[in-house]
């Protein structure tokens, strides 16, 4: 019994130990990122709009509400920075909403419990952000719709199956017609309000913090209740053109130009769109208006775009032709209801630039590297000149990180990180092999890109180069090598490593580590042809150098990272510490 109480004592005070070792004594990361984007206090949300929509069969209640500022600054950060979750050392992290309501004067009951199902968050990820919905599409990255319930579905609050609903609903006709079910709104009081989650979670001992949110102010419908007012404008408002820039471009065969604008939308355009969605049942029935005119002219329209693009801000206004270098291109822009152009808001300030020649009608010196200052025109020599499969020299993968997003037998997605001061992308493919040399195959202000109408079972290889407004080379990506679904084939879905829990610490300079890392196949059940092996990269290397087979060799006190990559661009970072 001595011997068992001697064991006993001495595990207790080994595993006092270790905790006191293991555990931070400063805050964890999920505090962190509570406080920095909340201190430490949500925003209340702001009064939602509930809106009863009637198809003659039955009715069904939406609730609509404007995302705090607070919350959607955190979705803009996480959706523009691909490495987001690693750099704050999260392990998850949840926007959840829960929808409150209340029949006449009786008790609040919760339509929906922390439901992220009627989030439309971003792909792929633990995180789900109320600032996007496609339900409400014009709307985006400014509301999000709920559907709180029918007055009777197959799946949604039937009467006779939810006692809050009895009696509160007339009705006429049997099932399973359901024919007239509605709320009824002459004798009884709808009452919604809601409130935001925040649940954040380290990746080092998983501890989870939460924030929530008081209630909104409540809104009602149907007896006794406020009406609710929701206008749209005599004559939208007028856009604010904020820059905008005309480069004629091409080589000595082809001459083409770039035409695009920066705006900013008022929040009233957002109030008509919201009006057409949700009182007329509406989708997208506003456009914008673009004219042009050259060294003083007449007006000409160029482009309408729908009301798809308003909210983005900028806009690819397309090619003018007949340009010269010199010329005064003015520009301005208006909201239009539809494409027909009933209701027509007031123009834009005129915004005026001058046509500028960046690499037409004379030959460029070819590069053979993008470490430096290149155009255009000198990196697509220069990529759809390579002689392998190979990437571009005087890439980095930290500064422009690339992978693989989504395959299907026909088409292949790639994603990559938003590149500070960049414009817009390049993108670069064709099929695997030496005999098949890049082409440039795309250019988009987007982060992601889909190639289409491939074969299946087939390896492609991409190159994605980003510039800025002048046509400026800013980065260019690693080359990615991805197959096709509907072979024997697979890509990889992840990388293992060596490095316990993603980091690597050395005592003193000096001191070198072998980072062992695999690529792990999406199927067990079919092959992955390597076109290469991992490769590694260090984001300083005055800290810490790592070459190719892995092995890492601490420099001098501090930390950066280490990158190990697979050749579809998934990837695992390893944080790496040099105490000394």
């Amino acid at each position: 019994m001595k011997k068992a109480l001697s064991i006993l004592l001495a595990l207790t005070i080994l595993l006092s130990a270790l905790s006191a070792m293991c555990i931070p004594a400063s805050a964890s990361a999920a505090d962190d990122i509570l406080t920095q984007y909340f201190g430490g206090t949500i925003q209340k949300p702001q009064t939602p709009y509930v809106h009863c929509f009637d198809d003659g069969v039955w009715e069904a209640l939406y609730l609509y509400q404007d995302a705090n500022s607070d919350i959607t600054r955190l979705g803009y950060d996480y959706s523009t920075n691909e490495a987001f979750m690693d750099d704050n050392g999260l392990a998850y992290l949840y926007v959840d909403i829960q929808v409150d309501y209340r029949i006449d004067d009786g008790a609040w009951h919760y339509s929906t419990n922390w439901d992220t199902d009627y989030l439309d968050g971003i792909a792929n990820t633990g995180l789900h952000l109320p600032y996007h919905s496609p339900f409400v599409g014009a709307f985006a990255s400014k509301m999000q719709a709920f559907k709180i319930s029918d007055a009777v579905s197959y799946n949604f609050d039937a009467p006779e199956e939810n006692g809050d609903f009895q009696g509160l609903v007339s009705r006429s006709g049997v099932y399973p017609d359901y024919t007239n079910y509605r709320y009824d709104m002459q004798n009884h009081t709808y009452t919604y309000r809601y409130r935001y989650k925040i649940t954040a979670t380290d990746n080092v001992l998983y501890e989870t913090k939460y924030l929530i949110s008081d209630w909104s102010d409540a809104i009602s419908i149907g007896k006794n209740a406020t009406v609710q007012k929701l206008t749209k404008s005599a004559s939208p408002a007028a856009l604010t053109i904020e820059s905008g820039s005309c480069r004629i471009s091409g080589d000595d065969k082809q001459k083409f130009n770039d035409f695009s604008v920066d705006i900013t939308i008022p929040q009233s355009i957002y109030n008509d769109l919201k009006y057409y969605e949700i009182i007329e049942n509406a989708f997208q029935p506003l456009a914008l208006e673009t004219q042009y005119r050259v060294n003083g002219g007449a007006w000409k329209e160029t482009v309408i775009a729908n009301a798809a693009d308003i909210g983005e801000g900028v806009r690819a206004v397309g090619d003018i032709l007949g340009l010269k270098k010199g010329d005064k291109v003015e520009f301005r822009m208006r909201v239009a209801e539809g494409n027909e152009k009933k209701i027509k808001g007031a123009w834009s300030n005129i915004y005026a630039v001058t046509a500028l020649v960046t690499d037409y009608q004379y030959k460029e010196p070819a590069i053979s590297t993008l470490a430096g200052t290149a155009t255009q025109t000198q990196v697509d020599k220069y990529i759809t000149g390579l002689k392998s499969d190979d990437g571009a020299k005087g890439t980095t993968f930290s500064k422009f990180p690339a992978k693989q997003k989504k395959v299907s037998k026909n088409a292949i997605a790639i994603t990559w990180s938003k590149v500070k001061g960049a414009s817009y992308y390049v993108i670069y493919g064709n099929k695997c092999g030496k005999t098949n040399p890049y082409k440039r195959i795309a250019k988009t202000t987007a982060t992601t890109y889909t190639h289409k109408k491939l074969k299946a079972g087939t390896y492609y290889k991409y190159i994605i180069s980003a510039f800025d407004k002048k046509g400026k080379h800013i980065a260019t990506s690693i080359s990615m090598h991805i197959v096709t679904a509907g072979g024997k084939y697979c890509n990889y879905k992840g990388v293992t490593t060596a490095a316990k829990k993603d980091t690597v610490t050395f005592a003193k300079a000096g001191k070198s580590f072998k980072l062992s890392a695999k690529a792990v196949k999406e199927s067990a059940k079919l092959k992955a042809s390597a076109h290469r092996n991992i490769r590694f990269e260090s984001t300083n290397k005055s800290i810490a150098t790592v070459d190719a087979k892995g092995k890492i060799v601490a420099k001098k006190k501090g930390s950066c990272y280490v990158f190990a990559y697979a050749q579809n661009g998934t990837f695992k970072k390893i944080k790496v510490t040099v105490k000394k």
